[in-house]
């Protein structure tokens, strides 16, 4: 390593210090606080001696972006342990690394962990030694806005894609410099990996900011007095408009004063007719009850008359039903005589040829007497019927 010094000391943290190699470069009494978090346990129990003389944490933990329970693969030589597989070129371009075991272990959340230290403002330094997750620590870093906090941060990367799903180099060197970071210095730590060294001066990021923002304000001026002149020629067109709807508006209340006026006088001469008719109706009013009164008095009349007739026409149907009643009993009479008359001329004929026969011959008499009592049997039997039915006929006691 050719330039290590540090030009700001505040909190150093380090994330998979490994064997310490690198982290021995940069530890100092300078640091206010020195925090180390490495997953292998032998590597952090040697870190722990090795750094027992200075203000050191050193902790035994898994950091990724998250927590939760991940799978960590053990590689040899154990500085390859990781987060992740080895890809399978790495057995043909290093041959001598293979991963031995598996196991699964608890994360912790690196903005977890960084948001409770007790970091200076911004003249912090951070150490990565996690090829296969040190993009992915940045950006989570970045999005919780504690990248902010360091000043410096030196980066173990692999020269090329080591692990499944990590990021290039070339990747994480844009990154940095998106952030405001320079690349102060470089070296290889083995023929795997290269570590990078970047800083950012705090005063002069804000001082970019700044002329970032007054550029912004400036922009936003121009766009402020585009709008301006726009808004002073919308003002004069608007004030024109404005100009001429006050003439139309004069015009428009001239025209209003009028037609107030024309419907001033229909109003008076609708009121004068309506005067007039009022006048012309109570006339006819009057009229109406003149002549309701004389069709009153002439519809009792009517009515009085119609009372007698209607008296007059009962009396003549009781009469007319007494007469009928009268003349039924006599058409009754009349033909009860007319049965009895004619039943008596029918006998006197027959008495007056039985008495001319008598006188005729006696012989004649004797068989008349013969049928005679034929007849007169059959004259009782008649009587008997006519008795029973006809008995009024012998209670007027008419002569057979």
């Amino acid at each position: 390593m050719h330039n290590l010094s540090i030009k700001k000391a505040g909190h150093l943290v380090a994330i998979g210090a490994g064997d310490g190699s690198n982290l021995a470069r940069l530890v100092s009494d300078r640091y206010t606080g020195v925090h180390i978090y490495e997953a292998d346990f032998s590597y952090a129990t040697e870190l722990k001696k090795q750094f027992s003389q200075i203000n050191t944490t050193v902790h035994h933990a898994l950091v990724d972006s998250s927590c939760c329970l991940a799978t960590f693969y053990c590689f040899k030589p154990k500085s390859f342990n990781a987060l992740a597989s080895a890809l399978p070129v790495i057995n043909s371009s290093l041959p001598g690394i293979k991963c031995v075991h598996k196991m699964q272990m608890q994360t912790e959340d690196i903005a977890g962990i960084i948001g409770k230290l007790p970091l200076d403002k911004d003249n912090n330094t951070l150490l990565l030694e996690v090829p296969a997750q040190n993009l992915q620590l940045l950006i989570h870093l970045k999005n919780n806005k504690l990248l902010e906090k360091f000043s410096s941060v030196v980066i173990q990367h692999g020269k090329e894609q080591i692990y499944e799903g990590s990021a290039t180099l070339t990747a994480l060197q844009r990154f940095m410099e998106e952030q405001g970071y320079e690349l102060n210095g470089s070296e290889s730590s083995d023929s795997a990996h290269i570590t990078l060294h970047y800083y950012r001066d705090a005063q002069a990021i804000e001082l970019l900011m700044l002329q970032e923002q007054l550029a912004v304000l400036r922009n936003a001026a121009e766009q402020l007095e585009l709008v301006t002149q726009q808004a002073l020629s919308e003002k004069k067109h608007f004030e024109q408009q404005a100009a001429e709807l006050n003439q139309q508006l004069v015009s428009v209340r001239h025209n209003a004063l009028a037609e107030k006026q024309q419907l001033e006088q229909q109003i008076t001469d609708l009121s004068q007719q309506l005067a007039t008719v009022k006048q012309q109706s109570q006339v006819e009013k009057q009229k109406f009850e003149q002549e309701k009164t004389e069709l009153t008095l002439s519809l009792e009349q009517k009515n009085e008359l119609n009372q007698k007739h209607k008296a007059w026409a009962e009396s003549l149907s009781s009469q007319n039903e007494q007469l009928a009643k009268e003349l039924k009993e006599q058409q009754r009479s009349s033909q009860l005589s007319i049965k009895l008359l004619a039943k008596s001329e029918a006998d006197t004929t027959e008495l007056r040829g039985r008495y001319a026969e008598l006188y005729k011959t006696e012989q004649e008499l004797r068989n008349l007497v013969g049928e005679l009592y034929i007849k007169l049997s059959a004259a009782s039997k008649f009587y008997d019927k006519l008795e029973q039915e006809h008995p009024e006929l012998l209670e007027n006691k008419y002569p057979l």
